[in-house]
């Protein structure tokens, strides 16, 4: 599912951009692990008085990624105990979006980009 609002994350949660994989362990903080890509292997450890977790190519992020991404590709943040991620600054979307990868529940609100192999579904909730 596309990030293009904040999602809630869990352990064994990946998220993607670009040729850029990282997968989460959610264990008394926060362990982000990327498994594609410039920094592969590379384990970043965060307690929650890191948050937000900005993700992107310039010095001001937690995890900076060289080329490839945008300034301000994805944030992790924590809201009421729990973690959720959001593409880009959270107000502004990087062009080559945060898409969210999980083998448990997301929750799907209206407009959510999902995509299911090469084909891209948006959500319409109505009420």
């Amino acid at each position: 599912m596309k990030a293009t609002s904040p999602i809630k994350i869990y352990t064994g949660t990946a998220f993607l951009f670009g040729d850029i994989a990282m997968i989460l362990k959610l264990d008394k903080g926060l362990i982000i692990k990327c498994t594609e890509g410039i920094l592969k292997d590379k384990c970043f450890n965060f307690e929650n008085n890191d948050l937000p977790i900005r993700v992107g190519n310039y010095d001001g992020c937690n995890i900076i990624i060289p080329n490839g991404v945008e300034k301000n590709q994805c944030r992790v943040f924590g809201y009421d105990n729990d973690f959720y991620i959001v593409d880009g600054d959270g107000t502004t979307p990087s062009s080559i979006g945060t898409w969210v990868y999980s083998t448990g529940f997301l929750e799907i609100t209206d407009n959510s980009i999902i995509k299911a192999g090469d084909i891209l579904f948006q959500a319409s909730i109505s009420t």
